[in-house]
Formats: structure tokens, sequence, C-alpha cells
């Protein structure tokens, strides 16, 4: 399983077509099977033992799944 870390804060999402983009994003990431932890930017500021808990615990669920048919390729410039 991927893992998808997010900071979600209000300065990017108070448009309409900000909010619509992020809901787009997240269900491509959904269809996907990346699972998506989402963090407030005081979460990571003031409970940044907790954010990196919940991280660590995604990671060994998702060590536990099949890979997902992913696969990368190098940006030509």
């Amino acid at each position: 399983m991927v893992v998808a870390v997010e900071v979600d804060s209000r300065a990017w999402h108070l448009s309409p077509e900000a909010w619509e983009r992020t809901i787009a994003r997240h269900n491509l990431m959904e269809k996907l099977s990346i699972s998506v932890l989402h963090f407030t930017p005081r979460q990571i500021r003031d409970e940044f033992p907790v954010v990196v808990d919940r991280i660590k615990g995604a990671l060994r669920v998702g060590r536990l799944r099949p890979r997902l048919p992913i696969r990368t390729v190098p940006r030509i410039s």
C-alpha cells in the first residue's frame, strides 16, 4: 500500500475551486488504493509525536498488503 500525507490548511481550501481540486485529487488517490493521511498545520506543530505515530502505523499496515502495480518513470527535461 502506498501512503500519502497531506497538510490541509484553510489557506489552500477556502475557495470552492480549490476545494473541488482537493476532492478530485483525493478521489483519484482512493481509486489507486493510496491511503491518504490528513493533518492540519497545527497538528504538525503541536502534536508532532502523534502525527509521526499515525504515519508509522499506516506504513506498518501498508507493508502487510500486496504491492501496487505502480512504476516510476524519470522525468525528461
